[in-house]
């Protein structure tokens, strides 16, 4: 039975099938391919000013200022939306954005951050660290202080923490988080969780204030009681007012609002 199938099946030509679909309409067309297809259409030039305006507020008011994913960019219907808007238009795509026009918008932030903490006095911080449900953690760093009369507060870091969150680790890394905005001696109280590791990273961390300070300064003027860091133990009881820990496993700066009010009442008194 086989072979007599062969057999016919050699001796019939095959018929063409002419609905069937050619290859180019495997390939997306249409809403799908609107801004892809940039060499076929006239678009903006990479550094007209349209084309520039455009991609800036996509990035900063819809993905940054709305929190938005950065794949949204690459979405056909997001993309269908832009073309329908202005067709000559081209969407930069995620890579773009990541690599490139998020850094340069960070950098411009955190010179500005720098600059607007150069005319301030004294400072309050919060931290924490965590581990999401991918296991991926963080520290996040915020700032908190008085400019003309006005409570301002802002993201001093916000980083990947990956290891053991042991408080030496902690206290490094807020070290250099300091560092890096040129705090030292301006930070007077920070804000945490009570977990022991946040606990050991303070006192590490103040310890190490007092140890950076001029030689012509006094260490007096920096704490109530120098006397105290003689012994950490008892450090804890004394300064947890200072350090302010608070029993929550996230940090919500709206929410503590009231908290820096106090805070700077005490450091300005």
């Amino acid at each position: 039975m086989y072979n007599k199938y062969i057999k016919e099946k050699e001796i019939k030509p095959v018929a063409n099938n002419t609905a069937q679909p050619s290859i180019t309409a495997f390939v997306a067309t249409g809403e799908a391919n609107t801004d892809r297809g940039s060499e076929h259409r006239n678009v903006y030039a990479r550094g007209h000013p349209r084309q520039t305006m455009l991609a800036d507020s996509i990035v900063q008011n819809m993905i940054i200022g709305c929190n938005l994913p950065v794949s949204l960019v690459d979405h056909p219907k997001f993309r269908k939306v832009f073309f329908d808007f202005d067709s000559k238009f081209s969407m930069p795509c995620r890579q773009t954005v990541t690599s490139s026009m998020i850094p340069k918008y960070l950098k411009v932030r955190k010179e500005h951050l720098i600059e607007h903490l150069k005319e301030v006095h004294y400072v309050s911080l919060t931290a924490d660290a965590w581990t999401d449900r991918r296991a991926h953690a963080f520290l996040g760093v915020t700032v908190h202080t008085f400019l003309n009369g006005e409570v301002k507060s802002q993201l001093l870091a916000f980083r990947s923490f990956g290891g053991s969150h042991t408080g030496p680790r902690i206290a490094d890394e807020m070290e250099a988080i300091i560092a890096e905005f040129a705090l030292h001696g301006k930070v007077r109280y920070v804000v945490t969780d009570n977990a022991s590791n946040m606990k050991r990273a303070m006192c590490i961390l103040f310890s190490d204030m007092a140890t950076k300070q001029d030689d012509s300064d006094s260490i007096d003027g920096y704490f109530d009681d120098a006397s105290l860091w003689t012994d950490v133990e008892y450090y804890y009881y004394y300064y947890c007012d200072a350090m302010c820990f608070c029993g929550t496993s996230g940090i919500s700066v709206g929410a503590e609002l009231n908290i820096w009010v106090l805070i700077f009442f005490f450091v300005f008194r």
